[in-house]
């Protein structure tokens, strides 16, 4: 090559040098652009699979927030309960916080709709045939569906279930959520793609659900191609691939394939993809923007050479050459001859006869300084490029470049020729200069400076966050500063991308409705949302720093909950949930469930806990008096089964005493210990009456009545019962409202609480009595559950007494408690007035506190568009009787059967007794029948179901009922109204005798002053 190369003369040597000069940096300009189409292709690929994690991972953030919602929504009881009316408040108050859903629904595990967030959503249609509502029953956990039509909204949606289950791990009920794919759309834009980006969404049978933005070849149903399938549904759940799109445009693609769990088929594929004529754009500019240069530059260099070159350069250098061969020769008294000028070639002409004396002087010195040279360069140059550091030699203050290691080429993209010779400034690699003058003071006045951070520019005007160390050091005399720069883009984007997610954490715990707080180890909050502080009133200032359970924590719960904080921290294990109240500023006390999690650092060490409450108090409130209503109705019922056995036992009592009474005294003996009996015996009738009262079994009048003028009447009453030193006012409303009730119940409840309030109150005090027609709305309701809303009537009676505690408030109504001494009340009063205003479907509450006397409030529906009714006086007419007939009595209890046998007897009546009312079939084929007296309730064949079968042998025959039940009991067993054909036990002997005389139409058995004291009920 070099024996070609002398053949041709120094212009031509010039040309073909310029040309291969030229050649590297073509090489140069082709391995720049070939490097940058390589970083384009890579980064490419990077930022389409960086979009396809995000989005993935805000989707199952997503996810997680809806499996999280339907968790929390498991924890209410009305859940559980399948409370409709509740659960379909509970779910349209989330609803209005969760936009991104279209619908939050329970059904039953048949899959019919319980209650739905949409409102207006009552339809009664079903889900059972849904995948997410199969799943959820089968596997009992968490679950997804198919993309289909939400039949609440009528729209597309994946939904999301979750199954309820009780103590028992048995399937309650189905929480269910929708997710709109829309919600992609959103996600996908803030990744910020090149233009003609796309979002595909299919699912496991390749059929596309979702495509932004919108493609006419793209569409909602359509098949997606196999080989682009085939990509996704390999061994690899994410990657990325370059291939042509569904809309036929090449594309840089990637996908990640959406689990709920490992053991599950993925339920959606997300594959986002970047056009690659947009990826690369910079890169074909760059090609077209370098060729064009290129020929420009190559055509200008031959245009210099041809022109200024031959005349300037190679003539002077030619003569040159002739001089210089003339000395090879020995001969150094030749001269150039040139003109003198103070170019290169002109101080070269004029000092190469002075250089040629010398030259062999020279040329020895010369040839050791090169050895001594060569050799300390070959040092320096081995650790100086083989650093992987990136190391440049400046000059001071100039900052020309010296020399530069292959790290500086990596990191700023100039070669080593491009950099030589050429200043920081030519350069252009200092985005800010002033960092650059404080780098410079720092190093003349420190021997070494470590740590210096800035941002510089490299030679595509990428910008990159850089460390800089380095030191001046002295060379040859002069003064010169050598820096190492360590690239730390790559943690700065780490940092960005921590902050921001930081960040986005931080909002969604302030945008939550839920009581968010982190602690420190020592118990202090670091951070609290504004949830948090609206529901305590207390500022930021006033609650971060301070000490949580100073704060917040009630002095009752401080002690636990302390404990358990600092053992959680100690264990570095806390318990997931646990619940416990905190006080708000003004001292009100909230109930709050909580999610805990402990907080650590990069080390694993624990720093502190996280945790989100949901605030249950209004809920717990509401259950508690559900519960209180139940166990209620509870003791009501086991009071009315009490009072019936009382009564089976009292019948003969009184019987028996009275029959005896007569005896005694037709005989002329004494009767007063028998009459102590009957007075026990009616006390103990009363008892019952009241038991039945409670219970709500006692028979009711039902009329129209004025609660005015009920109370009153009993002003007189009043006055002579209760003590001279309590005042009684009277605030009766001005309006007169109807309502039906029974007006001796009533005064039965004015009369109970006067004197309970009297009894309240020990020396002087002030009873008051009010009435006042109210509304009880829906916002009242929704607080207590067992009212429903409408117009009432409010009876309401105050003392001043000594008020009661709160733990007897919740026992007041209950039979037989008393806050009295021992022997001076039954405990039936309160229990007896509690149960006629439930006869009455009313509500009763008590308002006390220790110290500050009592308020009964009595609210009655009112009756609208009636008018009053006045008790009419009953007419007896009387009726010409005789005692005869054959009656068949049917009793299972031994006593009251003997009881009404022997009376029915000595009245001249003939009497077939039993107990088994299929013997009573047997008896009554013996002879003609004209009565059956019966019991109602009996073992095997009840007394209406005898009465029937009676009547195909005897179709006129008559009945008598007993019962120890009431009325509107005895009526659920016969099939007609209850009227004269029934008696209650206990009953007196002249009642049952003039009842029998009544329905047979005879003349009364022995009727007698003893009449006076039969019972009525």
């Amino acid at each position: 090559m070099l024996s070609f190369f002398r053949r041709y003369r120094i212009r031509t040597k010039l040309l073909l040098i310029m040309l291969l000069s030229g050649l590297p940096v073509a090489v140069t300009v082709f391995f720049l652009l070939y490097a940058k189409y390589r970083t384009d292709y890579r980064e490419a690929e990077h930022a389409i699979q960086v979009a396809v994690e995000a989005i993935a991972f805000q989707h199952e953030a997503h996810v997680e927030g809806i499996h999280t919602l339907l968790a929390t929504i498991a924890r209410f009881p009305e859940v559980k309960r399948k409370d409709k009316k509740a659960c379909a408040h509970l779910l349209q108050g989330i609803l209005k916080q969760n936009p991104s859903s279209h619908n939050v629904g329970i059904a039953d595990i048949d899959g019919t709709l319980i209650a739905s967030g949409v409102t207006g959503s009552g339809a009664n249609f079903s889900i059972g045939d849904r995948k997410y509502f199969k799943d959820a029953l089968r596997t009992k956990r968490f679950s997804v569906g198919e993309y289909t039509l939400s039949r609440a909204v009528a729209k597309p949606a994946i939904h999301f279930a979750l199954p309820v289950l009780d103590d028992a791990a048995h399937v309650v009920v189905v929480i269910y959520a929708t997710f709109d794919l829309n919600h992609f759309n959103t996600i996908f834009e803030a990744q910020k793609l090149p233009p003609g980006s796309a979002l595909n969404i299919t699912d496991h049978q390749g059929f596309f659900l979702h495509r932004y933005p919108p493609h006419p070849l793209v569409k909602p149903g359509l098949l997606d191609r196999s080989d682009l399938r085939a990509h996704m549904t390999g061994e690899k759940s994410q990657g990325g691939f370059n291939e042509f799109g569904r809309d036929n445009v090449k594309r840089f693609l990637a996908f990640k394939r959406l689990q709920l769990y490992p053991d599950e088929a993925p339920y959606l594929y997300i594959r986002a993809s970047i056009p690659e004529k947009e990826a690369l754009a910079s890169v074909h500019y760059y090609l077209l923007l370098a060729g064009g240069l290129f020929v420009v530059a190559a055509l200008f260099a031959l245009l210099c050479s041809r022109v200024f070159a031959g005349r300037f350069l190679v003539a002077p250098l030619e003569r040159l050459a002739d001089v210089a061969e003339s000395a090879q020769k020995g001969d150094f008294s030749v001269r150039t001859g040139l003109p003198a000028s103070n170019d290169e070639i002109g101080r070269l002409a004029q000092t190469f006869d002075s250089m040629a004396a010398s030259l062999e002087a020279q040329r020895t010195e010369r040839d050791s300084a090169e050895l001594e040279l060569r050799s300390s360069e070959q040092k320096f140059s081995a650790v100086f490029e083989k650093s992987p550091i990136t190391v440049a030699l400046t000059s001071y203050p100039a900052g020309v470049f010296l020399e530069v290691n292959q790290a500086f080429s990596s990191t700023f993209g100039f070669s080593r020729e491009e950099a030589l010779g050429r200043s920081t400034g030519d350069l252009n690699v200092w985005v800010n200069p002033e960092d650059r003058q404080r780098y410079l003071q720092m190093i003349s006045g420190e021997a070494y400076v470590n740590g210096f951070e800035t941002v510089m520019r490299t030679k595509d005007g990428t910008l990159i966050n850089v460390l800089f160390s380095g030191g001046s050091v002295d060379i040859n005399g002069g003064k010169y500063v050598l820096s190492a720069i360590v690239d730390i883009s790559e943690q700065k984007r780490m940092e960005l991308a921590l902050r921001e997610s930081e960040r986005r954490f931080r909002e969604l715990l302030e945008n939550v409705h839920l009581v968010a707080v982190l602690l420190d180890r020592q118990g202090n909050v670091s951070f609290c949302n504004d949830f948090l502080l609206t529901l305590t009133d207390w500022t930021r200032d006033e609650v971060l720093g301070h000490n949580w359970f100073e704060r917040f924590i009630t002095r009752n719960d401080e002690a636990q909950v302390r404990q358990l904080f600092f053992a959680a921290i100690e264990s570095e294990s806390i318990p997931a949930h646990h619940e416990n109240r905190i006080q708000t500023r003004s001292g009100e006390q909230r109930l709050i469930v909580w999610d805990n999690t402990m907080l650590k650092d990069a080390s694993g060490t624990v720093i502190g806990t996280a945790s989100i409450g949901l605030d249950v108090t209004d809920h717990r409130n509401t259950e508690a008096q559900l519960l209180q209503s139940q166990k209620m109705e509870a003791i009501g019922k086991l009071a009315g089964g009490v009072a019936h056995d009382f009564n089976n036992l009292l019948t003969p009592i009184m019987g028996y005493s009275e029959m005896l009474w007569k005896d005694l005294a037709a005989r002329g003996e004494n009767v007063e210990r028998v009459e102590r009996i009957t007075q026990a015996a009616m006390k103990a009738r009363d008892l019952t009456r009241q038991l039945l009262s409670f219970g709500r079994k006692q028979t009711l009048e039902m009329q129209k009545i004025d609660l005015n003028e009920v109370v009153s009447s009993f002003v007189e009453i009043f006055h002579r019962t209760i003590r001279e030193s309590i005042v009684i006012k009277m605030l009766l409303s001005a309006d007169r409202s109807c309502i039906l009730a029974d007006r001796i119940q009533i005064e039965q409840i004015v009369m109970n609480l006067v004197v309970n309030a009297q009894d309240a109150i020990a020396d002087n005090g002030i009873i008051t009595i009010e009435t006042a027609s109210t509304v009880l709305d829906e916002e009242f309701v929704r607080s207590h559950p067992a009212v429903k809303a409408g117009t009432y009537v409010m009876l309401a009676v105050s003392d001043s007494g000594h008020g009661i505690d709160k733990n007897n408030l919740n026992h007041i109504f209950e039979p037989f408690f008393s806050t009295k001494e021992v022997g001076k009340g039954t405990g039936l009063g309160l229990a007896t007035v509690y149960g006629i205003v439930k006869q009455h479907e009313g509500n009763i509450w008590v308002y006390s506190e220790p110290g500050q006397g009592t308020v009964f409030k009595i609210f009655i529906p009112v009756v609208d568009g009636v008018a009053f009714e006045t008790p009419e006086a009953s007419q007896v007419v009387p009726v010409a009787r005789t005692a005869s007939g054959t009656i068949l009595l049917v009793e299972d209890n031994e006593t009251v059967r003997t009881l009404v046998n022997e009376l029915l007897t000595e009245c001249g009546y003939r009497v077939l007794a039993t107990e088994d009312p299929v013997q009573a079939l047997t008896l009554a084929t013996t002879c003609s029948i004209d009565l059956l007296v019966t019991d109602v309730v009996m073992p095997g064949m009840n007394g209406p179901e005898l009465h029937r079968q009676l009547l195909e042998m005897y179709p006129d025959l008559r009945v008598l009922f007993m019962s120890g039940y009431t009325n509107n009991v005895v009526a659920q067993h016969i099939e007609m109204k209850v009227g004269d054909n029934f008696i209650q036990k206990p009953f007196a002997v002249d009642a049952l005798l003039r009842k029998v005389a009544d329905v047979l139409g005879n003349q009364p058995c022995n009727a007698s002053a003893a009449a006076s004291r039969r019972i009525v009920t």
